[in-house]
C-alpha cells in the first residue's frame, strides 16, 4: 500500500484515526482532480478553438482527460454531446456541415449514428479529417468567407493609396489649428 507508513506503526500496528485522515486526503485530492477533468471536458468547445481546429492534438487532449476522469472513478454524461460542440467550432466549412449532419442523425437516432459510442465518434471524425487533409480542403473557407477576405484586402489596399496632396494637408492643419483659438 502506498500510504502505509503515514498509519501504521513499525510494528505493523494500524492507527485508524491516521488512517481516515489518509483516506480522507486521498478522496479529497481525487474528487478536486475530477472536478477540473470534468470542467476540462465540459469546455471541449473552447479547446478545439485553442487548438486552431487541430483535430489530432484535440483528440490527445480528450482521451487524456476522459480517461484520467474514468481513473478517479468518475464518468462523463454524454461525452458525444461535448464532442460535437467542439465540432462545431472547427474552422472548416465541410467538416462543420459533416459534424452537423452527423449530430443530427445521433439527436434523432438515424443512419450510422443510431446508438453510437464516443470512439465510433471519434474515428468517424478522424475519418473525415484525413480525408479532408488528403483533399487539401481542411480549414477551407465558405465562398462568403472568401469574400469576406478579398474586399478586407481591398480596403486595406485603398486605405494605404489614399493621401491628402499637400494644399489639402496645409488647409486642413489650418482649419484644425484655428478652432481651438475661437474667441467666445
Amino acid at each position: 500500500m502506498p500510504f502505509q507508513k503515514e498509519y501504521t506503526t513499525e510494528a505493523g500496528v494500524v492507527h485508524v484515526p491516521l488512517l481516515f485522515k489518509t483516506v480522507m486526503r486521498i478522496t479529497a485530492i481525487d474528487n478536486i482532480a475530477a472536478a477540473v477533468l470534468r470542467e476540462n471536458l465540459h469546455n471541449l468547445d473552447a479547446k478545439m478553438v485553442e487548438l486552431n481546429s487541430d483535430s489530432p492534438k484535440f483528440h490527445f487532449y480528450f482521451h487524456t482527460n476522459y480517461n484520467q476522469l474514468i481513473g478517479c472513478r468518475e464518468i462523463l454524461d454524454n461525452p458525444i454531446h461535448h464532442l460535437f460542440k467542439a465540432y462545431i467550432k472547427v474552422e472548416g466549412l465541410g467538416f462543420v456541415m459533416f459534424a452537423q449532419d452527423m449530430q443530427n442523425q445521433y439527436y434523432h437516432q438515424q443512419g450510422t449514428m443510431r446508438d453510437v459510442i464516443y470512439d465510433r465518434l471519434i474515428m468517424l471524425m478522424e475519418n473525415q479529417y484525413n480525408i479532408a487533409i488528403s483533399n487539401d480542403t481542411w480549414k477551407a473557407k465558405s465562398y462568403e468567407q472568401e469574400q469576406i477576405v478579398a474586399l478586407t484586402i481591398k480596403i486595406s489596399h485603398l486605405k494605404g493609396n489614399l493621401k491628402l496632396s499637400q494644399p489639402h494637408l496645409d488647409k486642413l492643419k489650418l482649419v484644425a489649428g484655428n478652432a481651438g483659438h475661437e474667441e467666445r
